[in-house]
């Protein structure tokens, strides 16, 4: 929990005594509030890592079809075709 969370959790402003219902009441408004946030924080994690999720498979994809088209190239240069004369690579 967050430093600022905690400082909200008592109002130092009010420094009448709370007892009863009035407490309770504060206690669980202030304690609401505090959930909410951390709620609203954890969303807004979520929604950033699943970002990078997608970016990083997308990314994956890319390298996937690199590998594949070099591994294309590579099937099909000369010095892999049978009887293919070999001198023709070095001009």
């Amino acid at each position: 929990m967050s430093s600022s969370l905690i400082s909200n959790l008592t109002d130092k402003s009010d420094q009448r005594p709370q007892s009863g219902i009035y407490a309770l009441v504060n206690t669980s408004a202030q304690h609401r509030v505090a959930i909410r946030s951390l709620a609203a924080e954890v969303s807004e994690e979520r929604k950033r890592f699943s970002q990078q999720r997608e970016i990083f498979n997308n990314r994956i994809l890319e390298l996937k079809e690199m590998l594949e088209a070099i591994d294309i190239q590579e099937r099909l240069l000369p010095k892999t075709l049978p009887g293919w004369p070999h001198s023709d690579l070095e001009a």
